[in-house]
């Protein structure tokens, strides 16, 4: 998924759209696309909006990408979204090789040392409907945190951190789920694709994980994805 807007990459002083920021010279869609293919995934498929940032990155789709999924034995192709369908709603408009298979779900935008292969393997093995890669984040708070029992306080906590499981932006997406999805009203995000599955009856399931993980939405977060590769380039397939 490489459509979105980048508003905060923007203001951070960006001037390319958030797929093509590069990391250590190499853009995160190619990235990404690095990591499909080192996990087999073969047929790639870049979903992007309409208008010129969205240009850049076909323009990249259409030439170095293709270049180098077609060096790997795979192929690439770039779907244009015909209005706004929210960062998950293209899976409906994908025709899988099979209609029984899964689509593995990967947003541009965010960088990770997550061996994608094992969050497919994990799917297929348990032979869920939807599966959604997690990791905790902490968060720190912007207040002092009161511990309490009845009336009585029994400690303070200034602003502290707060651990939370939160999706990695990775999903295995069975046909079952997109069928879910496009029975609801568009647009789609993920949080609606997962509502859809429950409400379906359908067997959604958590990949927890420790891999690195950063979500490259301002010039810090690139400065962090950044650290991340030198200080583990075999980890995102820098030799």
């Amino acid at each position: 998924m490489a459509g979105g807007t980048g508003e905060r990459m923007s203001r951070s002083g960006e001037v390319v759209p958030k797929p093509m920021v590069p990391v250590l010279g190499v853009p995160l869609v190619e990235r990404n696309l690095a990591a499909l293919l080192r996990a087999g995934v073969l047929r790639v498929v870049v979903v992007v909006g309409a208008g010129p940032a969205a240009d850049l990155v076909q323009a990249w789709a259409t030439g170095r990408g293709a270049g180098l999924a077609a060096a790997a034995e795979g192929s690439l192709s770039v779907l244009v979204e015909p209005q706004r369908m929210g960062n998950a709603g293209a899976l409906a408009l994908v025709s899988p090789d099979d209609p029984g298979d899964a689509m593995l779900l990967v947003f541009a935008d965010n960088l990770t040392s997550l061996d994608l292969g094992a969050v497919v393997e994990r799917h297929g093995e348990s032979g869920a409907d939807l599966t959604l890669a997690v990791h905790t984040e902490a968060f720190r708070l912007p207040y002092g945190v009161v511990d309490r029992t009845d009336d009585r306080v029994t400690g303070y906590r200034e602003k502290p951190s707060v651990p939370v499981e939160v999706g990695s932006g990775v999903a295995v997406v069975g046909p079952r789920a997109v069928a879910a999805m496009r029975a609801t009203e568009p647009p789609h995000g993920v949080t609606d694709l997962v509502r859809a599955a429950l409400d379906a009856g359908l067997d959604v399931r958590a990949m927890p994980h420790d891999a690195a993980w950063v979500d490259v939405n301002d010039a810090s977060c690139r400065d962090r994805a950044e650290a991340l590769v030198r200080a583990d380039p075999a980890a995102f397939g820098d030799t």
